[in-house]
Parts: C-alpha cells; structure tokens; sequence
C-alpha cells in the first residue's frame, strides 16, 4: 500500500489534567509557554471584547462563566505560567478556529448489533493547522473527559464520564461572517463536556449559549437520545432522534430544511459523497453494525468512505475516532486510521505528556475532487 502514498510523520500529544481549573490551567501554560504560536499571539494582537459584541473583557468574561463554569480561571493559570496579561491570554483562547473536511455518525441500539450507542468521527484539516493534542481532564468540579483540543483549551470532540458524545463538523463559511455577539463552537463543545448529563442538558445549554459559528455538532448519550445541531451564525436549526430511529450523519454541509440557503449554492461534492457513502454503509449493514464496521467506513478512501489522504494539498484525516457512548469509552487513531494502530483511551493516567508518533500517507497523484 505504501507505494501509491509518500509518507510524512507527525507527532501528537496525549495531555493529562486533573485539579482546580486553575492548576489545570497553570499546567497547559507551562507545556505551551514556548510554544511558537502562543508566543506570536501573545506578543503581537491585543484584545478587543467588541469583535464579540461585548463592552469590556469583565461582560465577555461574564458570560463565559456562566457558560463553561472555571474556564475563566484556567485561562487566568494559563496566562500567569506564561507571564502575559489575562487580555492577552484571553485573545487567543477567544479566537476563532478552523475547522475541516470531517465526517461523524451516531448508530443508534435499534441498528447496532448489541444495542450499544455508537459515534464515529473523521477530523480532516491541514496538519500545519491543528493542535494534535489529545486531553484527559480531570478538573474540579466538572466532568471528567477525553477529547481533541483546539486553542489548548476548546475541544472539537469529546466523551465524559456520564456517556454524553460531542462531535464537530464545518458548516458552510460565507464569504463574510455574520457580526452578532457570540462565541465560536469550541466553547460549547467544552462546556458539554465540561457540564451535560444527557442530551437534554445539551440541548438546554445550546440555547443558552451565544454562538456565532457556522458549524455541525453531533450529541449522543447512552439512552440513545441523539440530535444533530446546525448553525450558520444567527441561523440554527436541530434534528432529534430516539433510541428507535437509526441514525444521524452529519459532514460539511447543511442538511436540515431550514437550513438549505446556509448552503449558499456552493458545490458541495466532497462532502456529499461522503455523506452518501455513509448512507449507503448504515443500510447495508444495519441492524448489525459493530465498532469494527464503524471503523471500516472511517478506513475507506473518498469518495467511496471517509479517509481522506490529501496532505499534501492541505487535507487529510488527522484522527478517527469510534466512541461507546453505553460503555462510556473510546477507541482512536492518530493520523490515517489506515496507517496507525487504534488505541483505546478513558479518563485515567498520570497528569503530565505522553508523545505517540503517527504516519501521515499523502497520495501520490491524486487529488481530492471537490
């Protein structure tokens, strides 16, 4: 297999976390202080609450709190390890991320062979442009979890310790974002994390948040309750389903009636063959799906599956993830699943780093079909 890739390899961290949020806060700072990006935002760009719509750092602040309940105080042990005021700190905590050319699925007890609720993910983006981190937390007063970061402490995916799944996906960018006060995705997914019991509690805090993002998010627990999210900024809408209904797909388009304008007449080919492809993988194999099936459709190449392998023009799958939202766990790769083992990871260890290389096959001659 190797002859049709050129193969680059990347390292990814696996960061531990447990005590106050503070400390929490206080141990990223320490890892990250020399980090390159870090240092440039820090140094160069003041904060401004206005591109938020807030007067001041204190109401911006204000509403996090209430939001994602000690982020304020990881921030604040974050800037203090680093040595930068909290309005610098707090700038590159706030600022927007981009998200790429994923794919996510719940399977839901009525398709699943032993009536576990399952969740699979792809996270596709250019690997210049992403953490690579992998969290354990396990902070005070908030659920324990495991998920990928982004801006150190947003999350774009995530299981906790009650069984409660978040996924993310891009939705459709305009050419230029809607102003409105809000934040972007990562906080949300954060706080589900940090705080949700079910999807309920998820859903009663999306409508409590300000958000101004164009994005997808899959939430699942372990009744089978399930319900896909789109927003494209002040614009949402919300698909639920019960533990009877078989699934939700969700990749980088908007697929909800409401929202067909959000879909701006763009071509929307690489994500819709994906979506199709998993369509067609569910009503092939239901009602006997398996974490391994799920896995499959995670390994196979676009445009027949969702593996992605287009480094080299900025694209390609960076994990893959299969969670079990019944047995609150879940199994990953880092880099291309069809190139690196899947490893399993829960809310123990040791707080500290731990490094795993991974292999990252470009294809050779092929381009990704947009």
């Amino acid at each position: 297999m190797n002859a049709e890739y050129s193969i680059e390899e990347r390292t990814y961290q696996h960061i531990t976390l447990e005590g106050t949020a503070y400390e929490a806060g206080r141990l990223q700072g320490q890892i990250f202080q020399k980090d390159a990006r870090f240092a440039f935002f820090c140094s160069t760009v003041d904060f401004d609450p206005a591109q938020f719509g807030y007067s001041s750092l204190s109401a911006m602040q204000a509403t996090v709190e209430r939001i994602c309940p000690g982020l304020n105080e990881e921030i604040q042990g974050f800037g203090d390890a680093c040595g930068v005021p909290i309005f610098k700190a707090f700038h590159y905590m706030a600022s927007s991320a981009a998200v790429g050319g994923c794919s996510h699925m719940v399977v839901n007890p009525s398709i699943s062979e032993n009536g576990h609720v399952y969740v699979g993910r792809n996270y596709e983006l250019n690997p210049n442009d992403e953490d690579l981190c992998l969290y354990t937390t396990r902070i005070r007063g908030k659920a324990n979890h495991v998920g990928f970061s982004t801006l150190f402490m947003g999350r774009l995916d995530g299981i906790n310790e009650h069984g409660v799944v978040i996924t993310i996906s891009a939705g459709v960018n305009p050419p230029e974002r809607e102003k409105q006060q809000g934040f972007d995705f990562w906080i949300f997914t954060r706080a589900v994390l940090d705080r949700c019991r079910s999807v309920n509690d998820a859903l009663k805090l999306f409508n409590e948040t300000p958000l101004s993002c164009y994005t997808n998010f899959l939430i699942a627990d372990p009744s089978g309750d399930a319900v896909l999210i789109e927003t494209a900024g002040s614009h949402k809408a919300v698909q639920r389903i019960s533990r009877d209904e078989p699934a939700l797909i969700s990749n980088n388009h908007y697929c909800l009636p409401e929202m067909q304008s959000d879909n701006l007449g763009r071509d929307l080919t690489f994500s819709t063959c994906r979506r199709e492809a998993i369509q067609n993988w569910v009503t092939a194999n239901q009602p006997h799906i398996t974490p391994e099936l799920i896995k499959h459709i995670l390994m196979k190449e676009y445009p027949n599956g969702c593996f992605c392998p287009y480094y080299n023009q900025g694209i390609g799958t960076l994990w893959s993830m299969v969670f079990d939202a019944t047995e609150k766990s879940v199994q990953l790769t880092f880099g291309a699943p069809t190139h690196n083992p899947w490893l399993t990871f829960g809310f123990e260890g040791q707080p500290g780093v731990h490094s795993f290389q991974a292999v990252l096959p470009s294809k050779i001659n092929g381009a990704k079909q947009n």
